[in-house]
């Protein structure tokens, strides 16, 4: 379970590139930048639209193929997310923090719709830095606490279990590696 957890993550908030670009608003010619299926994609915009560039404070609705794929309220600088905001994916899942050039970068929580969620530091749209996850209640983890890079628990960390047990080590790419 934590495998796909980190892999399902992963692909939500990385820094995936896939057909990036620019997509226009055709309602008042506002542009802004998304970081995949730009070809697919649209959007409505409730904030100012300067230069041509969606920006300040609002609510972005991103559309895919027509249909919601996921709404953004906060602040958007020069057409991309900067600043604190709150995206809510179509499935349910959220982000909830800061944002630097379109991607969480700074603090932030990711709440899974499965009940699961990431508390910690963000670069570049994954887990990066001290943070902690916590498990769903079905789980028999409750939460792992430690460091993170490119998404997966990368360092020094704890896994804590429900029934009170918990194992220290180092992990590498999600993996215990050796205990404490």
């Amino acid at each position: 379970m934590p495998l796909l957890v980190i892999l399902f993550f992963a692909l939500r908030l990385s820094g995936n590139t896939e057909n990036a670009g620019w997509i226009f608003n055709a309602e008042n010619s506002c542009k802004c930048f998304t970081q995949r299926n730009a070809e697919n994609r649209s959007f409505t915009w409730s904030g100012a639209c300067t230069d041509g560039l969606a920006e300040g404070k609002g609510t972005l609705i991103m559309l895919e193929h027509g249909f919601e794929y996921f709404r953004f309220e906060g602040e958007l600088r020069q057409g991309k997310a900067n600043g604190h905001g709150r995206l809510v994916m179509l499935d349910g899942d959220t982000y909830e923090g800061d944002y630097r050039d379109g991607l969480a970068n700074g603090q932030g929580r990711f709440y899974y719709d499965e009940g699961d969620y990431y508390e910690g530091d963000f670069q570049d749209g994954q887990r990066w830095g001290e943070g902690t996850y916590w498990y769903e209640s079905k789980s028999e983890f409750l939460k792992h606490t430690g460091t993170w890079k490119q998404g997966k628990a990368n360092g020094p960390g704890t896994l804590y279990y429900r029934d009170g047990r918990k194992i220290s080590g180092t992990f590498q790419d999600g993996e215990l590696i050796g205990q404490l």
